[in-house]
């Protein structure tokens, strides 16, 4: 319970205040927990980014996991996901990019994590640059509404969910490509 208060507390005060703000003795503070019990659960600076940065991670991948379980395809999961960030950005979010920015375990991470994302998108159908120009443009959102310079309007966001829609869907060829391949496995074998 105190750790995730720790955890809250940062988070507001990266947003608030920019990373910068995130001494231990600051964020003890505004959790309302001792330094002592912050260097319980969190014994450097950089601890405490790296489980900010994870707890975006976890946060993200659970809201994915979510919808997949309820019938959508990987792509259609993190395409609605990442666009419903954007109404919500949250202080965990301001956290991710301070944790980024300041710590290159945290770069690594999220490297890493980045590199199973684009799998699970390319084991979903999207080819190669189709996965390339979705998950940019996902990141370019991300980091935009985070630092707050992206501010979409409901219509703005309607034409760029249509525009990463068609980019994603299959092409006419990967289409037919796809009937005929279903087509000659209803042949029966000779």
């Amino acid at each position: 319970m105190a750790r995730q208060r720790i955890l809250d507390a940062a988070a507001v005060l990266a947003e608030e205040e920019g990373a910068q703000s995130l001494s231990l003795e600051r964020v003890a503070e505004r959790a309302g927990v001792s330094k002592g019990g912050l260097l319980y659960h969190f014994n450097t600076k950089e601890a405490l980014l790296g489980a900010m940065l994870q707890s975006v991670i976890d946060m993200h991948d659970a809201d994915i996991r979510q919808r997949v379980e309820a019938g959508d395809r990987y792509v259609d999961a993190v395409l609605d996901h990442c666009l419903d960030c954007h109404d919500r950005p949250g202080s965990l979010f301001s956290a991710f990019i301070a944790a980024v920015a300041m710590d290159r375990g945290a770069q690594e991470m999220v490297r890493e994590r980045k590199r199973r994302w684009r799998e699970e998108l390319l084991n979903d159908g999207l080819s190669q640059s189709q996965m390339l120009v979705l998950s940019l443009a996902l990141d370019g959102l991300f980091v935009g509404t985070s630092l707050g310079v992206t501010d979409l309007t409901i219509e703005e966001r309607a034409s760029l969910r249509d525009g990463l829609e068609r980019l994603i869907a299959p092409t006419e060829e990967e289409r037919l490509a796809d009937w005929f391949k279903q087509a000659l496995e209803r042949v029966p074998a000779c």
